[in-house]
C-alpha cells in the first residue's frame, strides 16, 4: 500500500513538471466575442468609414476623437489622389484618450492601419474612377 501511494506521488510530481514545461498542451487562443467593424474586403470608401461601427468596451478610445479621425481619413479617401505623406503620418501619430465606455482599441487601430495602408499603396488607373 505504501508503494502505491509513493508511485502516485511520483506520477503527480512528474505531471506537474510536464505541465510547468508546457508539455501537456496549451489552451486554444481566445475567440473574440465582440462585434467588429464590418468593412469590405477590398478597397474601403469614405462612406464605409462614416458607417463603421466599433465595439464599445469598459475602457477604450474616446468615441468623439475616433469619429474625428474617421472623418479625416474619409476626407483623405474622398480626395481621390494620393494624399501627402505628412497627412498619413499625422493620422498614424494620433493618440486617443482612454475613457470609460469607449471604442475597442484594437479594432480602431486595425481600421486606421488598414486605411493608411490603402492610401499609401500606389494607385492604378482603374482605382482612380472609384
Amino acid at each position: 500500500m505504501v508503494w502505491a501511494i509513493g508511485i502516485l506521488i511520483i506520477v503527480a510530481i512528474a505531471c506537474g513538471v510536464f505541465a510547468a514545461r508546457g508539455k501537456l498542451g496549451e489552451l486554444a487562443p481566445a475567440v473574440p466575442d465582440r462585434p467588429g467593424p464590418d468593412l469590405p474586403e477590398s478597397g474601403i470608401r469614405a462612406d464605409d468609414l462614416h458607417d463603421v461601427v466599433f465595439a464599445t468596451v469598459l475602457r477604450g478610445y474616446d468615441p468623439k476623437q475616433v469619429r474625428a479621425a474617421m472623418d479625416v481619413l474619409a476626407g483623405l479617401l474622398s480626395e481621390g489622389a494620393n494624399p501627402p505623406q505628412e497627412a498619413l503620418t499625422r493620422v498614424l501619430a494620433t493618440r486617443f484618450d482612454v475613457v470609460t465606455r469607449g471604442y475597442e482599441m484594437d479594432q480602431v487601430d486595425a481600421v486606421i492601419n488598414r486605411v493608411v495602408a490603402q492610401l499609401s499603396a500606389p494607385r492604378q488607373d482603374s482605382d482612380l474612377g472609384t
